[in-house]
This record gives structure tokens, C-alpha cells and sequence, in this order.
């Protein structure tokens, strides 16, 4: 399965051929919009539920947890339902993932990374496509967030992977 990890401006900029895209399936992370020490509202995802799983989850680590502007750090809840969604998408023939978040540099990259084991070692093994993602699936260069990866990593280590 092809990886693609982007940021908001290119999903926006290319919503029309991402929703029809019948053999696309995406990642939505979006944060929240803080006024005055206070949610204000979710950001809009620029997707709907029926294109793919959208969380809503801060650049932060639990060291954030606190600060002003935090509101939500990544979980062990919304990993699961990453690799659920992601998995039943690939069981239905979907070809591509969509992983974006708000720059497509922190959070959509960690997430993107362990996908790409996830699909194309454990429930496929499709080398060719794993090293594609590695080398050309970022649209911009990388730096993923250590807590969401390290979330994901031990999500899929201790609680998928037993039960394949």
C-alpha cells in the first residue's frame, strides 16, 4: 500500500481528487483552535468520516500536558483506532493512505512511519512499496513526533501484532 504524508494546504488544495478517489483512504489529525486560554472549537477536518478516520490530538508531548494552548495529547485509544480503521480499509482494496495533519512534518509523519510497517510487513508483504514510502512518501522532510511514535510503536507491538 502506498503512503503518502502531507500537511492541510496540499489536502485543501487537492480535495476534489482526494474524494474521488474510491481506492484512497486518509488520515485526518487536526488540533484545535485556543483563544484566550480556552477551546474555542476543533479545526475543521477538511474530510468527512466516510473518506477516512479523523482525530483530533496536539504537537505535544505529556510533558505539554499543562501548558497553554494543549488541550489533547496522541493516546493509546486513538492508535487503535488508526490501526483498525487503516486495517479494515486495506481488507475493503483500498490502494492508497492519506496521512496528513497540519504542517504533514510531526504527527502525520510518525503516524505514516509505523503504517508503513504495519501494512506492508504485517498484514502484506510488500517490500517494494515500503521502501517507496520510506524514500518518496513525505512531502516535506520528516521529523516525526517522538510521543506519537512511540505510542504507535507500542500499541502495535503490545496489542496488534499478538494477534496476528
Amino acid at each position: 500500500m502506498r503512503i503518502f504524508n502531507c500537511g492541510r494546504k496540499y489536502v485543501e488544495g487537492h480535495l476534489v481528487e482526494i474524494l474521488a478517489d474510491e481506492g484512497l483512504f486518509v488520515v485526518s489529525l487536526n488540533g484545535f483552535c485556543v483563544g484566550e486560554g480556552r477551546v474555542v472549537e476543533n479545526e475543521v477536518s477538511p474530510i468527512s468520516q466516510d473518506k477516512g478516520v479523523i482525530l483530533y490530538f496536539d504537537d505535544a508531548s505529556p510533558d505539554d500536558i499543562g501548558k497553554p494552548g494543549i488541550v489533547k495529547i496522541f493516546d493509546r485509544k486513538m492508535a487503535l483506532s488508526v490501526f483498525e480503521a487503516v486495517e479494515a480499509a486495506f481488507k475493503a482494496g483500498k490502494e492508497r493512505l492519506l496521512v496528513h495533519c497540519g504542517a504533514g512534518i510531526s504527527r502525520s509523519a510518525a503516524i505514516s512511519a509505523v503504517l508503513n510497517d504495519f501494512v506492508n510487513v504485517v498484514l502484506s508483504d510488500n517490500k517494494a512499496d515500503r521502501a517507496y514510502n520510506a524514500a518518496h512518501g513525505f512531502e516535506f522532510p520528516p521529523v516525526p513526533n517522538p510521543h506519537v511514535m512511540s505510542v504507535m510503536r507500542r500499541v502495535l507491538a503490545e496489542e496488534i501484532l499478538p494477534q496476528k
